[in-house]
């Protein structure tokens, strides 16, 4: 027939985290490329951007 309510919610919560994701990697890689179109180095400009972005998503 189709799914029970408990497996659709579950099917969602699944595809939303998986779109929470890509967003907040999206994210870092455009802080990520800011930083490095400033002459810092790409490792040094990701490891940044990575923290920055942990800091974001524990805020929001």
């Amino acid at each position: 027939m189709g799914k029970v309510p408990g497996q659709l919610l579950k099917s969602v919560g699944i595809n939303l985290l998986k779109y929470d994701y890509l967003v907040w990697k999206n994210i870092e890689d455009q802080i990520a490329s800011a930083l490095t179109g400033t002459g810092i180095k790409n490792s040094t400009a990701r490891s940044i951007a990575y923290w920055l972005t942990k800091v974001a998503e524990w805020f929001f």
